[in-house]
């Protein structure tokens, strides 16, 4: 690459030793760090973060643990940063620390969702309001949870991701 200086470099290598987080994160915030000391001198157009682990793709079948790329965008490394979110978020399982209570609060955000969707189909995932978290409501938020994508996050405990919540409630804001 042609770098605009050793600044690019520089912030680079300071930003990967200093950063906290997995490898991942690491080399995200190293990206971010290097395009604010100058970057490449011919702009920016893609951007790529490839992650290997043994065993650590999809389903154990081969070695990359994370590969996502951006091969043209304005700003690509703010894209590889939000498609880095999704992909941990559809394919890393929950941190303790992001589990909530299915509170009748919680209930009350989720059960209108469960009440009309999936919009296409005639049978919803919830056939009527439930107002907590019983057994009906979980099935129906656990099959929701399948059909989006959640697979790795989906539990039967009372309990939701909160990064989920916050996913599935962004995505049908009006």
């Amino acid at each position: 690459n042609i770098m605009v200086s050793d600044q690019t470099v520089k912030n680079l290598a300071e930003t990967f030793e200093r950063s906290r987080g997995s490898l991942a994160d690491r080399l995200m915030a190293a990206l971010v760090a290097g395009q604010a000391g100058g970057g490449d001198k011919r702009g920016m157009q893609s951007a790529a973060l490839l992650v290997v682990r043994k065993n650590g793709g999809y389903l154990g079948a081969n070695d990359r643990f994370i590969d996502i790329r951006v091969y043209d965008a304005k700003d690509p490394i703010t894209e590889l940063a939000r498609l880095l979110a999704l992909h941990k978020l559809h394919f890393f399982p929950s941190e303790p620390q992001d589990l909530l209570p299915i509170t009748p609060a919680v209930v009350a955000q989720l059960e209108p969702i469960l009440l009309s969707e999936p919009a296409s189909q005639a049978q919803k995932w919830l056939a009527r309001p439930q107002g907590s978290a019983t057994p009906a409501f979980l099935e129906a938020l656990k099959n929701f949870m399948y059909w989006e994508n959640y697979d790795v996050r989906v539990r039967m405990d009372g309990k939701i991701d909160r990064v989920v919540l916050e996913d599935v409630l962004r995505k049908r804001k009006t």
